[in-house]
């Protein structure tokens, strides 16, 4: 960047080196703060690593149970809404505790206080996929590609690799045209922001859009491919508040899990 705390390229260069690869985070955070760029990617400073659960720690669980769901899935050749609920919760759980065993050696079993929080998560994976699962319903789309990893090279001033995984990528197809759409799941609140997107703090969603389009455009060959939409679905297993019919429950749940994003 112009100005008296530029670097010469030739120590940006030893830095980073002539190309540079990483994934849109890295973006977003040169956009937010060059210099907390510079510290984490340049320096490559580290918070010292304790052996215990991080909030992160329950997002990557989950994140990983449903990417192990959702390839089953595709690996039986069924749709979200093929699995009645009782065989959601069954397989959900299992796919769970598939994705607690492989995380940091076990890092789960430490203490009682970890195994409560496993039963948790147990039920906040099962809630994710009935909601998936309730909303997959209502459209016509289905899920074809999980966790899509993708390389897609810039070239300006220099070389950059912005590499990622596209968390699920759905499909729908009309005579000669194919619609796609992504999903990110988020722990937390995640909202999409055309501000932030202008800025360059959230290019997330459109990168992944971009890599999903293509990798459906060599797939499908000639058919035009239209994007649909982007999204967040916020992992969450909400409490209702206040007096609501039994009836209401279900369908003011999924009202608290809508996804967030934008539409074609």
């Amino acid at each position: 960047r112009e100005g008296k705390s530029q670097i010469s390229k030739a120590a940006a260069e030893g830095l980073y080196g002539e190309i540079i690869k990483g994934s849109t985070s890295q973006l977003e955070r040169y956009s937010a703060c060059a210099f907390s760029y510079f510290m984490k990617y340049g320096l490559k400073l580290e918070e010292r690593a304790e052996r215990k659960v991080e909030f992160f720690d329950i997002g990557n669980i989950v994140h990983k149970a449903l990417e192990i769901y959702t390839k089953k899935l595709l690996e039986n050749g069924q749709k979200w809404e093929d699995i009645d609920e009782e065989t959601q919760k069954k397989k959900s759980w299992e796919c769970l505790e598939a994705a607690v065993e492989g995380y940091k050696n076990g890092l789960l079993h430490d203490t009682k206080r970890d195994e409560y929080m496993i039963t948790r998560l147990k039920k906040l994976m099962n809630r994710t996929v009935w909601a998936i699962t309730e909303q997959m319903k209502l459209g016509k789309f289905d899920t074809v590609t999980s966790e899509l990893s993708f390389d897609v090279v810039e070239k300006e001033e220099g070389v950059m690799h912005l590499i990622g995984k596209v968390d699920r990528i759905d499909m729908m197809t009309e005579n000669d045209k194919s619609y796609v759409s992504i999903v990110d799941y988020k722990t937390g609140k995640k909202e999409l922001s055309l501000s932030d997107m202008y800025y360059g703090l959230q290019m997330q969603l459109v990168i992944y859009l971009e890599a999903a389009k293509n990798h459906a455009q060599k797939k499908s060959g000639k058919k035009l491919i239209i994007p649909a939409g982007v999204f967040y679905y916020n992992i969450d297993d909400p409490l209702l508040e206040g007096k609501i019919d039994s009836d209401k429950i279900s369908e003011n749940i999924l009202k608290e899990l809508r996804m967030e994003g934008m539409v074609n």
